[in-house]
């Protein structure tokens, strides 16, 4: 399925006293009976509030920014006083205008893939229909069958083919505020290792950090495709329990990130290369001493990139699950959280 459509309802995208403290932001309800295997999955069993960040293009716009996809435990797991749990894609205002969505306007979300090979790194295009513009009578007529005007609705949808879906295009990523105070907080990490790629590859602008733009794009054989070879490398290994967080993580080629676990080259402090001096007759050795690229937002934690320095460096061989001497002890003199 292509498309989520939502009807909104009373409750949705407005701001008003809430029943805990503060006030309710503004936000969309998304079923996970109906939107089953199109949104992120959440664990529906968790007690926990579970924050995922998505990346959202907004229609007529081309800058991709990163939304808040939440879910919120309610009264049966005695987290709140909101009376259910729920599933909530939270607006923020730099995305939309205050008063872009009203009550009774739909919101269908389009899901697509961008220069990618991966089944996982998905975005999201959001349309919106009101009353009076072309395609909100389609949508009643669609759904007529399933509520009045007054109520809600929500269902998967294969095709919408008044929905011009051919010129998408996306200039530029944007961070906005709300996931940047997530990671303020040194304990928060994204909740996959999908949702922590995306990110950083947004972060970097879908540029690797160490050739610019050279070498990030592949060809795919069967269909002429245009595919991106970027990945997320860790700086403090996913393998050894480094946070999935997106300043654990610089942006490259999927050669030089095999490179870089191997421990061929490390990035210093300075946010320079460098390479191991035995590889000093290896093509590698040409970006020696070279700056990378540093994203304006979430730069390299040099607490992170000394753990690289330390204890990848120089192994010359892929990382593992294998015990390593004398990391434990150094997380622990050095107050790492993780």
């Amino acid at each position: 399925m292509n498309f989520y459509v939502k009807k909104l309802g009373l409750n949705e995208m407005t701001i008003s006293k809430g029943l805990g403290t503060g006030q309710r932001g503004r936000f969309i309800l998304i079923s996970p009976k109906e939107s089953k295997d199109f949104f992120p999955g959440h664990s529906i069993s968790s007690e926990k509030e579970i924050k995922i960040t998505i990346p959202v293009i907004c229609e007529d716009e081309n800058t991709v920014s990163y939304a808040q996809y939440n879910w919120h435990p309610g009264k049966e797991f005695k987290q709140s006083k909101h009376a259910g749990s729920d599933h909530r894609f939270y607006i923020n205002q730099k995305l939309f205008s205050k008063d872009y969505f009203r009550q009774g306007d739909y919101a269908v979300f389009y899901k697509f893939k961008y220069n990618t090979n991966s089944t996982s790194d998905e975005f999201y295009k959001i349309y919106k229909f009101s009353e009076h513009t072309e395609g909100y009578d389609r949508l009643e007529n669609l759904t007529k069958t399933y509520h009045s005007k007054q109520k809600t609705y929500a269902s998967l949808i294969k095709n919408l083919d008044f929905i011009n879906t051919s010129n998408i295009k996306i200039d530029k990523f944007q961070i906005h505020d709300s996931t940047k105070k997530k990671y303020k907080n040194p304990e928060s990490t994204c909740s996959s290792n999908d949702e922590f790629r995306n990110l950083v590859r947004g972060i970097y602008n879908f540029k690797c950090a160490i050739l610019g733009e050279e070498n990030t794009i592949v060809i795919n054989k069967e269909d002429g495709k245009k595919l991106t070879n970027l990945e997320a490398a860790h700086l403090w290994p996913d393998a050894w329990k480094g946070p999935l967080r997106p300043d654990n993580a610089i942006l490259m080629s999927s050669d030089l990130h095999d490179q870089f676990d191997r421990g061929y080259f490390t990035i210093t402090d300075e946010y320079k290369i460098k390479v191991h001096e035995n590889l000093k007759n290896n093509l590698i050795f040409k970006l020696n001493d070279k700056y990378i690229y540093i994203p304006e937002d979430f730069k390299p934690n040099k607490k992170y990139l000394k753990i690289h320095e330390k204890f990848v460096f120089g192994r010359m061989k892929p990382i593992s699950r294998e015990k390593i001497s004398g990391l434990q002890e150094y997380l622990e003199n050095n107050d790492y959280l993780f």
